[in-house]
């Protein structure tokens, strides 16, 4: 009886607990979301401002220097990008059709949600993000700080953390060939 209940535990321990129906409360127009991208010891500030949080997602981006842009990621692909375009070009704006960049998408959400895994297509790469449990970060917000609970997905040479809301999958870091980690979120 102990092995079948700790069988079933272990069932349930594949897949994220508790989805969130709603959007954080600071998921706002004027939000913004401060990164530290570390590309091979090269070091950046990313501010992405978010611009629109319903129907279509648009914020804009600015890593200094002079290299900043503006994304929109369509309504169809919030709820169905499976591939990641996670490199941003000086001056660029627009949508990049069937792609997701800083968020994943309501579909892998859901996969995650349901099976504990997610197929994705990250810089060009077939991979399988698989759902390795629940961990918290420490984010700055505001005056304060605050804890942040993620899911934790890995796949072959991928690791991502993305706030598990449904509302709001933003990715929290990531390692997928160059490290992303969000500092702070005003």
């Amino acid at each position: 009886m102990l092995l079948a209940h700790l069988l079933l535990v272990n069932a349930f321990a594949a897949v994220p607990a508790m989805i969130p129906s709603e959007a954080p409360s600071f998921v706002v127009p004027g939000t913004t979301m401060t990164y530290t991208v570390d590309m091979n010891g090269n070091t950046k500030t990313m501010v992405v401002t978010l611009k629109q949080v319903t129907g279509d997602l648009v914020f804009d981006w600015s890593m200094g220097e002079g290299m900043e842009g503006s994304r929109t990621i369509t309504e169809a692909d919030r709820a169905s990008a499976r591939a990641q375009d996670n490199y941003f070009a000086n001056g660029e704006t627009g949508a990049h059709p069937g792609t997701s960049t800083v968020f994943l998408s309501s579909v892998q959400m859901d996969d995650i949600a349901k099976s504990g895994k997610t197929a994705a297509t990250i810089d060009g790469r077939e991979v399988v993000l698989k759902y390795k449990g629940t961990e918290s970060m420490d984010i700055a917000t505001g005056e304060s700080s605050g804890i942040f609970y993620v899911w934790k997905l890995v796949g072959k040479g991928v690791s991502i953390n993305v706030f598990g809301n449904p509302m709001f999958p933003a990715i929290m870091e990531q390692d997928v060939g160059f490290h992303v980690k969000i500092d702070r979120i005003n």
